[in-house]
């Protein structure tokens, strides 16, 4: 009996001696040098990691950028080429009659015609009309279609009036008309009626009418 506890007494020693042994070998392994240098290495990885996330974003923005400017620049030689030869232009500008609505009222009626010899279809067209006079008036202008309703109340002057699509070879006519009234009918004497054809900021035509 006491041999037997003998040795369960020497494989106990021998076990906590093995495992004394092999703490400390993982401690002094833990605080070796090598361990040190794969910690630094592990931290310099991570940091690169970082690294190229950020070029990664700033690579993608510098796409988008691209794409914007290439965007821009395709806009641009669009509407160059717009202006070639007045490819796009007022065709006609001119005074179409006088209708009394009522009373004292009188509209003094016009038409535009925008014309197109672009070998596409374009969007994007708009037409602002100007009165310029002498006198400090206001003026209200009402855009009409084909059949004299109206699709426009109060367009203001200089505010863009969208054309729409004008196709390729077409003649669009826009149609319009001058509120006016008795108390300010002789201001427009003298006055210039001005319609500026654009895309964007473009100015692609210029037309008047002398009143």
């Amino acid at each position: 009996m006491l041999a037997l506890i003998g040795v369960f007494l020497g494989i106990i020693i021998a076990l906590s001696i093995v495992s004394w042994f092999s703490i400390n070998r993982l401690s002094e392994f833990q605080n070796s040098p090598l361990n040190t240098q794969i910690a630094d290495l592990q931290n310099k990885n991570n940091q690169l990691e970082d690294q190229a996330a950020n070029y990664q974003a700033q690579i993608s923005e510098l796409e988008n950028q691209t794409t914007i400017l290439q965007n821009r620049i395709s806009e641009l030689q669009f509407q160059n080429s717009l202006l070639q030869n007045n490819t796009v232009r007022i065709s006609n500008f001119t005074l179409n009659g006088i209708d009394n609505p009522v009373g004292l009222v009188w509209n003094i009626k016009f038409i535009a015609k925008i014309r197109s010899d672009y070998a596409l279809d374009v969007d994007g067209l708009t037409l602002t009309l100007n009165i310029n006079s002498n006198y400090n008036i206001e003026r209200a202008i009402d855009m009409q279609d084909s059949n004299g309703n109206i699709v426009k109340w109060d367009l203001q002057e200089g505010e863009p009036y969208a054309v729409g699509v004008v196709k390729q070879g077409e003649t669009k006519e826009i149609y319009g008309y001058i509120w006016n009234d008795l108390n300010d009918s002789a201001k427009l004497s003298g006055a210039v009626f001005v319609a500026t054809l654009k895309i964007g900021n473009i100015v692609l035509d210029e037309a008047r009418i002398n009143m």
